[in-house]
């Protein structure tokens, strides 16, 4: 396998998305590298679990209650609560990486026996 004239993931990954304008991508960088000061843990439960999971909440009780005339129940409702945080927290930490990984790149893969090549036995 030639390494030599591979792209390393997250050379791969700018690739793709270069024509997509430097300038939109400065400025969203820039709205990224705001958002990253604040902490993962900020991120994760401001975009995850309250936007994103507050909004699959609203969203499913609505629904259950205008669309398909189910009157509420707070039993439904209780694991609705429970569910669309954890599934929000899991969103918010998967956008998270994926935002880290797009704007600054993959983490490159560790050699193994810390870089150090594989001792071999010698022959006298």
């Amino acid at each position: 396998m030639r390494t030599g004239s591979k792209l390393s993931e997250g050379a791969q990954v700018q690739m793709i998305f270069r024509g997509y304008g430097t300038a939109k991508m400065a400025k969203k960088r820039q709205a990224w590298e705001k958002m990253r000061q604040q902490g993962r843990q900020s991120y994760i439960l401001r975009r995850g679990v309250a936007r994103w999971g507050g909004f699959m909440f609203l969203l499913t009780t609505c629904t259950d209650i205008f669309v398909r005339h189910f009157p509420p129940h707070l039993r439904l409702m209780a694991v609705g609560l429970i569910v669309w945080p954890l599934a929000g927290y899991a969103w918010g930490l998967a956008m998270w990486i994926m935002n880290e990984r797009f704007f600054f790149g993959w983490p490159e893969k560790q050699p193994s026996n810390n870089g150090s090549q594989p001792e071999q036995a010698q022959s006298e």
